[in-house]
């Protein structure tokens, strides 16, 4: 059980951070207009944040996971919203195989809280409901469980496609949640990304990336008539570098959809009577420095 919440701890924070991958298929390679489709890829991660917010899903299948009783699969669902310029959303996020358990995720711009239910968090929190991350003092490292990432919101991904590699091909159109899409299929470049963010941003990219192997994604994704994401999609095989399940590769499916921008998003952060400050943990965890007894995760 506890390998499996890190490996899918681990899934989640392909979010913000890199992951080992298979690398793309040649055969996606576009023969002409790569770079311009390029930009187009990369341009709509600005505008899908010049939106201001959106509601958001997230569902992720993983398979390979080497538990205490053999390999096993699973899978998991998100819903929530998130408010690109101030930081801040919410989340829940579903998990059949543990019973339908159900997360709550809270990001405040300086902050991720996490309400895990009582079978999972107690030995954590004790009578507290809720655990919190400082992102500020965790930057790059990733959450306690799939709870998404700690790295600092699960808009994430929308950093990914500024690493649009000149492999990008036109696969068709699509209907998106009612909304007319573009499908391209190409080649993340997380490095490349990185180099284009601002120094304080490609520090916690690449502070991320270093947990893991090959920063090259192979990638689905679609963009409406406004030249905003609408579904990213990815194909993924994770190693992860430490914590339970260092060495361990296992293959996930993930997608993540944008829809509803302009939402309005509140979000209030519990009270801290009902919170357990686990940021110390986080960060000697994802240091490598602490072992499998010492995991954060249930």
């Amino acid at each position: 059980m506890r390998r499996m919440w890190t490996v899918l701890g681990v899934a989640v924070a392909v979010l913000a951070a890199g992951c080992s991958s298979g690398g793309s298929n040649g055969a996606n390679r576009s023969s002409g207009g790569g770079a311009s489709l390029a930009s187009v890829i990369a341009d709509s991660s600005s505008k899908t944040q010049d939106a201001g917010s959106a509601r958001m899903s997230l569902d992720v299948s993983i398979s390979g996971v080497q538990t205490a009783s053999g390999t096993v699969s699973f899978a998991e669902h998100g819903d929530g919203a998130f408010d690109f310029a101030n930081k801040q959303g919410q989340f829940t996020l579903t998990i059949p195989r543990l019973g339908n358990v159900q997360l709550t995720i809270l990001y405040t711009g300086d902050a991720l809280y996490e309400r895990l239910p009582a079978s999972i968090g107690g030995a954590l929190t004790g009578a507290k409901p809720w655990l919190k991350v400082d992102l500020s003092a965790s930057a790059g490292l990733t959450s306690l469980n799939p709870a998404l990432s700690s790295s600092s919101d699960p808009s994430q991904a929308l950093k990914f496609l500024l690493g649009a590699s000149n492999d990008v091909k036109k696969i068709g159109t699509d209907t998106v949640r009612g909304t007319s899409t573009t499908h391209y299929r190409l080649t993340l470049d997380l490095s490349k990304a990185a180099a284009k963010l601002s120094s304080a941003q490609a520090r916690t990219f690449r502070q991320a990336l270093s947990q893991f192997g090959s920063t090259t994604v192979p990638a689905d994704v679609w963009v409406d008539g406004q030249g905003r994401l609408r579904r990213i999609s990815l194909q993924l095989s994770v190693t992860p570098r430490t914590g339970t399940a260092a060495g361990q590769t296992v293959h996930l499916s993930e997608t993540i959809e944008f829809y509803d921008f302009g939402t309005s998003v509140n979000v209030t952060p519990p009270p801290a009577s009902q919170v357990t400050d686990m940021t110390a943990t986080v960060r000697h965890y994802m240091s490598g420095s602490g072992s499998s007894g010492a995991s954060p995760s249930p």
